[in-house]
């Protein structure tokens, strides 16, 4: 995996995620639902798209300039091409947020 280059020297990313996680997490407890887990690929990709939507100055979940806004067989080949897959749950492939 690639180094983040979006990290501001004086700011712990790490840590603050972790901290949001934990409270999202107490929340999703409190309501009895499962824990939330970090995912160090999914994080990647997420740093990647976010690199790329900087340099084409657009921010779209887009993946071709002829796909629809949110074109579900792009994303997925997408994220194939970087060797991560997702399980069907509930009808839906994947979401990119808690």
């Amino acid at each position: 995996m690639e180094k983040d280059t979006n990290e501001i020297s004086n700011i712990d990313n790490k840590k603050i995620r972790n901290l949001r996680v934990d409270r999202v997490n107490e929340e999703r407890i409190k309501r009895g639902k499962n824990k939330l887990e970090i995912e160090n690929k999914l994080n990647w990709t997420a740093s990647v798209w976010s690199d790329n939507m900087m340099e084409k100055i657009d921010m779209t979940h887009k993946r071709f300039s002829t796909d629809k806004y949110y074109n579900f067989e792009s994303i997925k080949n997408w994220f194939l091409d970087k060797n991560i897959s997702f399980k069907l749950i509930n009808s839906t492939m994947f979401c990119e947020n808690i």
